[in-house]
C-alpha cells in the first residue's frame, strides 16, 4: 500500500520510544500498542483498523486513505493557526 501511493519504507526501522526526539509528535494507531503503553501528555492516538486480517489491497488501502485523511486535517489546523499568529 505504501508504494502504491509512492511511500518508500526502505529505510524505516523499529525503535524503542525513548529513542524519540523531545518535541516529535507521536501518534499510536494501533489500538493494543495504545493500551500497553503510557502514552505521553502531548500523544494523540487514532484507532484505525488493523488491515492483516482482511490482509487485502483494499483495507491495506483503506488505512493509507485514512491516514492521510488525519494527517491532511492536522496540516489545515496547523496552517489556518499560522496564518492567524501573522
Amino acid at each position: 500500500a505504501a508504494r502504491r501511493v509512492g511511500l518508500s519504507l526502505d529505510a524505516a526501522a523499529p525503535r524503542e520510544l525513548g529513542e524519540v526526539p523531545a518535541h516529535v509528535q507521536v501518534v499510536t494507531v494501533c489500538d493494543m500498542v495504545h493500551e500497553e503503553l503510557l502514552p505521553g501528555d502531548g500523544w494523540w492516538h487514532w484507532s484505525i483498523p488493523d488491515p492483516v486480517g482482511p490482509g487485502s489491497a483494499v483495507s491495506f488501502n483503506a488505512v493509507v486513505e485514512e491516514l492521510e485523511n488525519s494527517i491532511d486535517s492536522v496540516l489545515r489546523v496547523i496552517h489556518r493557526q499560522q496564518g492567524e499568529n501573522e
